[in-house]
């Protein structure tokens, strides 16, 4: 039987039937907000370090311009109203031209024209961020992700400037990250508490509640707390959204809108109970049943959807508990596995050709580069949003091929004549290579299909972390994916890949059924 206990500490990512960082005998190391491992502070400085709301830069303290009701035109100050692009810091890479500048014969009144800056209000700053970095439009076969953002800004339903704020709250985090602006990560603070207050009032008040712009503005925060490395209240806001789905009915799938906003959610939801190893709520089964009335069964978003639910329903089962499982019980399980692997395979093998990706070699280097971004191979996807539901299904079909293992494993040291009266040996062998295939073809989708976008790097968040804690993973493998953690972190301004890399690198995950 192979030994599923050779991984140095901690109770593992998918411990106990779980995905879950948090359960690896560390005092919730993924929270920065406490004493944990691990806590990311992208610029150390003082200036840079998050604000108390008590303090003088707290949200009652917020000008009046942040909420975009107001500009000035040739302000210089980034913390301020407007961004002039002369504002930023003179490196010397432009003294040259401000040299040959001063020895041309220009007129004073030319250069009056030509020295004034060209500046744009911060709100149109930050809201552009967040809609070229964070909004997939639809498109062909692609459902986007925060599509309905935009017109829900010019359609206001009454919670405008509450998504506003989660808006803004966003794109300054994401703008401070990116360009190492202390005062913008305050003003994007600022932003979020301002906001929180705003989302208490809504969900006081059961109208306000069951708006759109409600719950998207909940999902937004919880971008906002993945992107400065906060998974607690990443979790905190996703339950908060999930309740709010329960809250809004079977009438939210009356509307295109009402339905890509479950869609968004939803697919949020089983991302949070696949980390923390917990079966889909309760409260929401029903509805989910109401969801598939409104949605294709053949859709390859929703297969994927549904076979994560029914995984996460079977490790409730299989997980070890120092009990033994009678043989019977073994067959049953594992019948439901192979059928869900079956099904995720069939699906996709057959999905429609707008859905298929292609495969590109990229330039052979004898030189091993973990900081490269690409590896021998790259897919090329219509979208972020379509590359996220094929890796949904590849971490499916990990899990369940890992499910598959397990019990064959389990039922062998149960009873060996079983195990090899059935040819289990050979079945036991297709599982581990389906698991490293989907594992290769997890990495090949991270190179081309995220550049320049911060939500392709957060989906990417989430596939690297679960290649990051499967059985045997090389030294290269764990560097690579370790390292392209760190670049995201860096290009799309996700502190949060910063606490994974650590993670991944330090080899401190364990893969599910562990335990």
């Amino acid at each position: 039987m192979l030994d599923m206990t050779d991984v140095d500490v901690g109770a593992g990512i998918f411990a106990g039937a779980s995905f879950m960082p948090d359960l690896m005998s560390f005092p919730d190391p993924f929270n920065p907000d406490e004493t944990g491992l691990f806590s990311l502070h992208p610029d150390v400085s003082p200036s840079a370090m998050p604000v108390s709301g008590d303090g003088p830069a707290s949200a009652a303290s917020v000008p009046a311009s942040v909420s975009g009701r107001r500009s000035r035109v040739g302000a210089s100050s980034v913390g301020g109203d407007d961004v002039a692009l002369d504002h930023f810091p003179d490196d010397g890479t432009h003294r040259g031209d401000r040299q040959q500048l001063g020895h041309n014969d220009f007129t004073s009144s030319q250069l009056e024209v030509i020295a004034r800056p060209i500046s744009l209000p911060l709100v149109v700053i930050g809201l552009d961020f967040f809609f070229s970095h964070y909004v997939v439009p639809q498109s062909g076969p692609s459902s986007g992700f925060l599509d309905y953002a935009p017109a829900m800004l010019a359609q206001d339903d009454g919670g405008n400037d509450m998504l506003e704020g989660a808006i803004l709250a966003l794109g300054f985090s994401g703008l401070a990250r990116t360009t190492n602006q202390s005062d913008l990560l305050t003003r994007s603070m600022m932003m979020y508490t301002r906001t929180m207050e705003r989302v208490n009032l809504a969900l006081a008040d059961p109208q306000a509640a069951r708006r759109d712009s409600t719950i998207v503005s909940v999902l937004v925060l919880a971008l906002y707390e993945f992107s400065r490395a906060s998974l607690d209240g990443w979790k905190h806001h996703i339950e908060g959204a999930t309740s709010l789905l329960n809250l809004r009915g079977r009438s939210q799938f009356s509307t295109p809108t009402g339905l890509q906003i479950f869609k968004d959610v939803f697919s949020q939801l089983l991302t949070n109970c696949m980390r923390s190893g917990s079966p889909m709520p309760s409260s929401l089964r029903m509805l989910r049943i109401e969801a598939t009335n409104a949605l294709s069964i053949s859709d390859p978003y929703w297969v994927a959807c549904s076979g994560m639910v029914e995984l996460l329903d079977l490790y409730q089962h299989i997980s070890p508990g120092g009990y033994s499982m009678s043989i019977e019980y073994l067959e049953r399980y594992l019948s439901q596995a192979l059928e869900i692997d079956y099904r995720l395979e069939s699906t996709f093998s057959n999905c429609p050709t707008e859905w298929q990706f292609t495969t590109q070699s990229n330039s052979s280097s004898n030189t091993y580069d973990p900081t490269r971004i690409q590896r021998d191979v790259h897919h090329i996807y219509h979208d972020v949003w379509i590359a996220d539901v094929w890796n949904s299904m590849r971490t499916c079909r990990i899990l369940a091929n890992h499910a598959i293992s397990h019990l064959l494993l389990r039922g062998a040291n149960t009873d060996s004549n079983w195990f090899f009266a059935n040819n289990y040996a050979e079945r036991l062998h297709q599982a581990t290579q389906t698991i490293v295939r989907m594992r290769d073809e997890m990495l090949a989708s991270r190179a081309k299909n995220i550049a320049g976008s911060a939500v392709g790097g957060y989906f990417a968040c989430w596939v690297l972390l679960t290649v990051g804690c499967m059985h045997n993973l090389g030294h290269e493998t764990r560097a690579y994916t370790a390292a392209q953690l760190r670049r995201i972190s860096c290009e799309a301004g996700l502190a949060q890949a910063e606490d994974f890399a650590n993670f991944v690198q330090s080899s401190n995950l364990r893969p599910p059924l562990s335990g």
